[in-house]
């Protein structure tokens, strides 16, 4: 990713964070979250006719398998669907471990669970 496409990517979640998806985060920690994701490539984002309407970023923990899903942000449906498809073919033997409502979601079989939602 480029620094325009950086730039263009902070800006639309400064603006359009809500809830804990990026809560408070100065543009520079954005990006330095953006960027580990990309390293570990557990990075999605989804666009529609070249409009971003969503990322999701993870964190992957190679000792234990597991990917866990944090900040994500969306204005259309369908962003976490794409990251968990990418995250279970990806590394099909790891576990997808996410927050969601103040709950913990386990996923424990990835690979099946990505054929339930195609």
């Amino acid at each position: 990713m480029n620094n325009t496409q950086m730039i263009k990517l902070v800006d639309w979640i400064i603006t359009n964070r809500r809830k804990n998806a990026f809560k408070e985060f100065p543009h520079n920690k954005i990006v330095a979250e953006i960027q580990q994701a990309i390293r570990h490539d557990v990075f999605v984002i989804s666009h529609k006719k070249g409009v971003i309407n969503g990322v999701a970023c993870g964190e992957k923990n190679e000792d234990e398998k597991v990917i866990i899903i944090h900040d994500v942000l969306t204005t259309a449906p369908g962003v976490v669907k794409e990251f968990i498809i990418h995250c279970t073919k990806k590394y099909p033997d790891y576990m997808l471990v996410g927050l969601s409502h103040n709950r913990l979601r386990i996923i424990y079989k990835p690979k099946d669970f990505a054929k339930r939602i195609k």
